[in-house]
């Protein structure tokens, strides 16, 4: 789990993921923009769920009928956190009214906010399978803990690294397993 704290992402330091790469290039290309009249923020909002969610929600109730939430790979010691669509609406209304008052009177003193970068969470990371069973709960599944089938993260991942090797392989370069990857694991 990380926090302000940790080192920024930047398009040097993430070559090895292109998703990560073009997000670290758009949050400085945004900031670096920041100048009058155009006054920016970069909100970093991490995975969002709730009312009109299209992915995370209906992934896991995906899993859920397919009966695969029963299969937990890791100790589920990795927190993480996420943000309800309504904490990010109100992230982005916040910002902008910040800039507007920014602009609107400059030589006030509020703290600064134009051109700089905020983590958009809920602030309550929690183990990523605490999370997805409470969500399978709400959804009506009640299976005991001694029913879930506990895999080792270290071993998925290395059959992710062999399969992704063979993909390269057999394909000369040109494939990639559609789910079974490393950085979806």
């Amino acid at each position: 789990m990380g926090d302000e704290t940790w080192s920024m992402k930047t398009a040097k330091n993430c070559t090895n993921n292109a998703y990560a790469t073009s997000k670290a290039i758009a949050d400085q290309l945004v900031r670096d923009q920041n100048e009058k009249p155009f006054l920016t923020i970069t909100l970093r909002v991490c995975a969002v769920y709730g009312e009109r969610d299209s992915q995370i929600i209906p992934a896991m109730m995906k899993l859920m009928k397919e009966g695969k939430h029963r299969i937990q790979i890791g100790d589920n010691t990795a927190k993480s956190d996420r943000t309800s669509g309504e904490n990010a609406a109100l992230a982005h209304v916040l910002a902008a009214k910040a800039l507007l008052a920014k602009i609107d009177d400059p030589k006030t003193d509020r703290p600064k906010v134009d051109g700089e970068a905020f983590f958009i969470t809920d602030g309550r990371p929690m183990p990523i399978w605490d999370f997805a069973r409470m969500v399978w709960r709400e959804a009506g599944d009640h299976t005991p803990p001694e029913q879930i089938r506990v895999i080792p993260a270290w071993f998925i991942l290395n059959l992710a690294s062999l399969t992704e090797w063979m993909y390269w392989v057999f394909t000369l370069g040109y494939r990639r397993p559609l789910t079974f990857r490393r950085m979806l694991i």
